[in-house]
């Protein structure tokens, strides 16, 4: 069964979609909207100052990150690190989307399995660091930040991937 991507619907009631290919399986809402669509709404939020770009002189990369205080909505969820290169209208890396991290993480110190959307696992604490975005982009390999590729430690990772 597949749920299509309405962003209408969505935005209107405020709930953040994952699409169901089949079974457990997901496909990032980025990637199931066609890409004139998706890059409209990322930027009409870039526009709001709900979500920041930033451009990568070096690979024509854009990477969108939200703002902490920008209220949540399927599009700026969606904006945790995404990558697009806008000129061949392509979703290049889909990272998680944006999760609460009020400091109520439910941890009583008794790991638990939890169900979420019909897939089971343990859930434990967040821990803080740096979000790592690995993806293949014109035959190499890229690690990126939440917000960019020159960040130190994407450099690093890039450097350490290729070598």
């Amino acid at each position: 069964y597949v749920r299509l991507w309405d962003l209408e619907t969505d935005l209107q009631q405020q709930t953040s979609p994952i699409i169901v290919t089949g079974e457990n399986q997901r496909v990032h809402p980025a990637r199931a909207m066609p890409f004139a669509n998706l890059y409209e709404a990322v930027m009409s939020r870039v526009e709001a100052g709900l979500v920041e770009r930033t451009l990568d002189e070096e690979t024509g990369l854009e990477i969108f990150n939200y703002y902490p205080s920008s209220p949540p909505d399927p599009i700026t969820d969606i904006c945790r690190g995404l990558i697009l290169h806008s000129s061949s209208m392509t979703v290049v890396a889909t990272p998680f989307v944006r999760f609460s991290s009020d400091g109520d993480d439910g941890d009583d110190g008794d790991e638990q399995p939890h169900q979420m959307s019909g897939v089971s696992g343990h859930f434990m604490m967040k821990m803080d660091g740096a979000l790592g975005i690995g993806f293949l982009w014109a035959g190499k390999a890229w690690v990126a930040t939440r917000r960019r590729l020159s960040s130190e430690q994407a450099r690093w990772a890039t450097e350490w991937l290729r070598t």
